[in-house]
């Protein structure tokens, strides 16, 4: 069976773009014991965070955090259950947006607004990517664990350099979207919406309780 990786075409019905590019190896092949880039500058072994299973570093890699999260059951119980670790597929990339909360007032007789009260909205963050067939990681498997998260009713412990360089540390996952590849039963495109939160803990003294 000819499972190899045309990432050229599903980066064109994903994502827009026109890259003549592929991965010639089947996945019942071994890979070559040394792959060569002649082209690509690479850093030393020290600054690379994580390596994919070609051996190429991974860029940002994102990893939603192992824990004990909560989850609502099918009869509406609020239960605790624990997951492990889930570093986000390979191919995927990352949008933030953040709006600022200003109340403006307008002003008689003068052209303009007076501005006050400034506060800074949730961070919205977009995910757009694809799982995609590994040697010991099917697709399938990725957006099983992926929907683990996603059917939380809590929010997410996040690391990645992309989060930690924008003061986020956590998140809550509003929307996920599902699609397919014409004749890339391997690969799975998903898209997903979600928004920064922080941790408060509210803490009830007797006084409080009194009043």
């Amino acid at each position: 069976m000819d499972a190899r990786y045309y990432v050229s075409k599903a980066l064109q019905k994903l994502f827009g773009y026109n890259l003549p590019i592929y991965f010639p190896y089947r996945l019942n092949k071994q890979l070559p014991a040394e792959i060569i880039f002649p082209d690509v500058t690479l850093k030393e072994e020290e600054e690379i965070l994580k390596l994919s299973y070609l051996g190429t570093p991974i860029v940002a890699p994102t990893t939603f955090k192992a824990g004990e999260y909560r989850k609502y059951k099918a009869n509406g119980e609020l239960t605790s259950i624990s997951l492990p670790d889930f570093q986000l597929p390979l191919v995927t990339l990352i949008e933030f947006r953040r709006a600022k909360n200003i109340i403006k007032t307008d002003m008689l007789g003068a052209n303009g607004t007076v501005k006050e009260i400034y506060g800074m909205d949730d961070w919205v963050i977009s995910f757009r990517g694809y799982a995609m067939d590994e040697p010991n990681k099917k697709a399938q498997d990725q957006i099983e664990n992926l929907l683990k998260f996603e059917e939380l009713a809590d929010s997410i412990e996040v690391d990645g350099i992309l989060f930690t360089s924008k003061n986020i540390h956590r998140l809550a996952i509003e929307s996920i979207e599902l699609g397919q590849l014409e004749a890339e039963p391997g690969t799975i495109p998903f898209t997903i919406t979600a928004s920064s939160d922080e941790a408060l803990e509210l803490v009830l003294t007797e006084k409080t309780l009194s009043e």
